[in-house]
């Protein structure tokens, strides 16, 4: 506990990560001691107001703050059902937030209403039993949520949303047939997505798993590196494929009808060498990003998404060096970050033995590119914890962080990690300068194991900047910092 304070007040005073103390809350807990306690982090897209539901045990605290940090109201729930332990998402109307809820199968399901202007809440039985169907993911757009779902047995998407009275409609369905992933076992040839996802396809190969890319926030490469990713924005949402090597799908749906649009981005094809390839891709700012690796080569393909067309391509053999790297090879192991000078030829080898993932940010007009490979090793309690959820019993349930939190910037170390980066002009062209820092750098310091096991953890950006809350033990409050 004393490295833990020393860690702490070491964060604190830190120079040259010019971090404020924006908000704190004496005693925001029953239990001042436990370190089960969790921090959910909504924030109202309309005013920029946050609210944030500190949950332990016995009673859930609701803090509606605005976007200066000032408190304005406070309620506590004293009694939540325990199985209700999936927030799937929300709605606000008129000041009011209602939190849908549901139990790991989705065969009880609540709505938690949070009523700011009059200072209570009330509690709902609902019904969204979803037979036949899988739960991917939820998104809020407009202060709404929608929810995602996948048919078994199937290739079709489901699309739905929540009314003003609390029920499930469904929005659209869309059959995405020309999405197949091919078997490793020779008597069935392909599976379909539904399969995958329900862990059919373990015996053959892993089971894919999908993620959330939003684009006020910072991700880690372990993010990047999954093979289906969704990314919502202001105007449609977005989910792109790279279960096959030789093409990225992208499929376009818009929020209010779910109409779809299918494109086809195709990826090089390292002739002779297809069982050793890795590929991936990372949509940004109306641009595809792609990588292709292998043993042997390094491609990077840079292409307008409106267009279809290839605006640049970077390439590497083994026996040449990386010319378009601004920083040395990146290895993170065992919470241990070292930067070492190594031959191309040993980081196509080791980011080839392992998830390869690709990440694409801009910070003053500059593309920042980090790529490389993830070996990923984490237990499901640690998962959880780090999407803001309370614990899922069912290891098989997969769901992604939902839009409306944060991907913890803890989740960036993992057993181990290979990466670099890489400049780019407006125009794509490298530039020979210093990395600028991100959120992720400044962060690295919240990485000791010490600070993971910290209580009720949150970490968001909000008006451009990143924030970390914690509770403090020793203070017994929950203090919100600014970098």
């Amino acid at each position: 506990m004393k490295n833990l304070f020393n860690l702490l007040l070491f964060i604190c005073i830190l120079p040259g990560f010019s971090q404020e103390k924006v908000f704190e809350i004496e005693k925001p807990f029953l239990d001042l001691r436990s370190y089960e306690k969790n921090t959910i982090k909504l924030t109202n897209q309309e005013t920029n107001n946050i609210v944030f539901l500190l949950e332990e045990k016995k009673q859930i605290k609701a803090l509606l703050i605005d976007q200066d940090y000032n408190l304005k109201k406070i309620i506590t729930i004293s009694k939540f059902p325990k199985k209700l332990n999936v927030l799937l998402g929300y709605n606000i109307t008129d000041g009011r937030y209602h939190l849908f809820y549901s139990n790991t199968r989705f065969k009880k399901s609540a709505v938690l209403t949070l009523d700011f202007n009059n200072q209570t809440h009330h509690i709902k039985d609902v019904t969204y039993n979803i037979k036949g169907e899988r739960f991917l993911d939820s998104f809020i757009h407009n202060n709404k949520v929608y929810l995602c779902t996948i048919t078994n047995h199937s290739n079709t998407l489901n699309f739905y949303n929540i009314n003003n009275a609390f029920e499930l409609q469904k929005k659209k369905t869309v059959a995405l047939n020309n999405v197949i992933y091919r078997s490793l076992n020779p008597a069935k040839d392909y599976y379909f997505l539904s399969d995958v996802f329900n862990g059919d396809y373990v015996n053959h190969h892993k089971i894919l798993t999908h993620t959330k890319i939003d684009q006020i926030s910072q991700h880690s490469l372990k993010e990047a590196s999954k093979l289906i990713k969704f990314y919502p924005n202001k105007d449609h949402l977005f989910l792109t494929f790279d279960v096959d090597k030789t093409t990225t799908q992208v499929f376009e749906f818009n929020w209010d009808t779910f109409e779809g649009l299918s494109k086809i981005f195709p990826k090089p094809l390292m002739k002779n060498r297809s069982p050793f390839q890795r590929t991936n891709s990372f949509f940004f700012d109306d641009k595809l990003f792609q990588i292709v690796a292998h043993p042997k080569e390094i491609q990077l393909l840079i292409k307008d998404y409106t267009t279809n067309k290839t605006l640049k391509v970077y390439q590497a053999t083994k026996k040449d060096s990386i010319d378009f790297k601004n920083s040395a090879i990146i290895v993170e192991e065992k919470n241990n970050i070292s930067t070492k000078e190594s031959k191309t030829s040993r980081f196509l080898r080791n980011i080839s033995q392992r998830d390869l993932g690709i990440y694409a940010q801009k910070i003053n007009d500059h593309y920042i590119l980090t790529y490389g490979g993830v070996k990923i090793k984490e237990n499901t309690s640690q998962a959880n914890m780090n999407f803001n959820f309370l614990p899922i019993p069912y290891s098989s349930i997969t769901i992604s962080a939902p839009v409306f939190t944060f991907t913890d910037f803890s989740s960036f170390n993992y057993l181990n990690t290979t990466y670099i980066k890489s400049v780019f002009s407006s125009n794509f062209e490298h530039e020979n300068i210093p990395v600028p820092q991100n959120s992720q750098d400044k962060l690295l310091v919240y990485n000791k194991k010490e600070v993971k096991q910290l209580p009720a953890k949150v970490i968001f950006e909000h008006n451009n900047s990143i924030h970390f809350g914690y509770y403090d033990f020793y203070r017994k409050k929950f203090i919100l910092f600014r970098f």
